[in-house]
């Protein structure tokens, strides 16, 4: 997540020397925003290996993120913003500035709206294929298996696989491995946060997981990924 990352990698900004801030701002400071409110759209084009989700869980951490990276841009309803420093060229549509036209400044509150996607189970059908994930031999190796047990579970008898767990850090290829089986098997793939099955009271997480379950088996043969299951 990019409040995790930042969490871990954020430094503090050097000041900037006083002809620096004169070069940013070179409009009255009655032009500076006040506000802005942007909304995550994702890349500008759709590519089964990339994320075109985010997920923010620190709004005041992401607040500081994009007042520094995008001080003294002049902004207005219809403009994009685009991020050049952890995730590149991901878009932010800036829903409403107060006032139009305005200067981001350093004292530019700064909202961001995203569509929680959380809530609910993602069946997709991965185009993705276990040849287009770089490295992990190992991993991929092992998955050998399931795919074998996938495609002629009768084989296995009492000795089928039942679950699968991947561990590693951020980034090494986890959620790529998985789609890249459900690519080669052409099986469905419920994709879900472990959080989204957190409910508010007794018994709503088993709730979900059996609904989730149900949903499964009746695209037998698929596969569930549980995303994130520690968090």
């Amino acid at each position: 997540m990019l409040s995790d990352f930042l969490k871990n990698n954020s430094k503090k900004s050097e000041p900037k020397s006083q002809s620096q801030k004169s070069a940013v701002f070179t409009k009255d400071n009655k032009n500076n925003a006040q506000c802005i409110v942007l909304k995550a759209v994702g890349y500008p084009f759709e590519f089964e290996m990339m994320e075109n989700s985010l997920e923010i869980t620190d709004e005041g951490l992401f607040e500081q993120y994009a007042r520094d990276q995008w001080l003294g841009m002049e902004v207005n309803s219809e403009t994009y913003l685009f991020d050049q420093k952890i995730i590149p060229d991901f878009a932010f549509k800036v829903i409403s500035a107060e006032p139009e036209n305005s200067i981001i400044s350093e004292k530019t509150k700064i909202e961001i709206i995203i569509d929680k996607k959380n809530n609910k189970t993602d069946l997709t059908e991965s185009m993705v294929k276990l040849s287009d994930v770089v490295g992990q031999t190992n991993a991929k190796n092992k998955i050998k298996v399931i795919e074998k047990f996938l495609l002629d579970p009768e084989s296995f008898g009492v000795w089928a696989p039942k679950n699968i767990l991947f561990y590693g850090h951020p980034g090494t290829g986890k959620t790529m491995l998985v789609k890249g089986l459900a690519g080669e098997v052409e099986v469905p793939l419920h994709l879900v946060k472990a959080t989204s099955l957190i409910g508010e009271h007794v018994g709503d997480a088993a709730s979900k997981i059996h609904d989730l379950f149900e949903k499964a088996s009746k695209n037998s043969p698929s596969i569930i990924f549980i995303d994130e299951i520690d968090a």
